[in-house]
């Protein structure tokens, strides 16, 4: 699924070891970019569903 800037991007549960993160990896021009995020413990919610603000000042794609 398409970023902000329309970059390649894939997101990685890690709900599934007993955590409350996921990972948002980015396709950047120079390689890829790697954030965490907090993802909600309901059952049923994707973490490709969750809405993320863009960061203020984040590097472009």
């Amino acid at each position: 699924m398409p970023d902000h800037a329309g970059a390649p991007r894939a997101r990685v549960d890690l709900r599934l070891f007993g955590s409350r993160l996921a990972l948002e990896v980015t396709g950047t021009s120079s390689g890829v970019s790697v954030e965490t995020f907090g993802a909600t413990e309901q059952e049923g919610v994707s973490v490709a569903d969750v809405r993320r603000k863009p960061k203020a000042g984040a590097p472009a794609a």
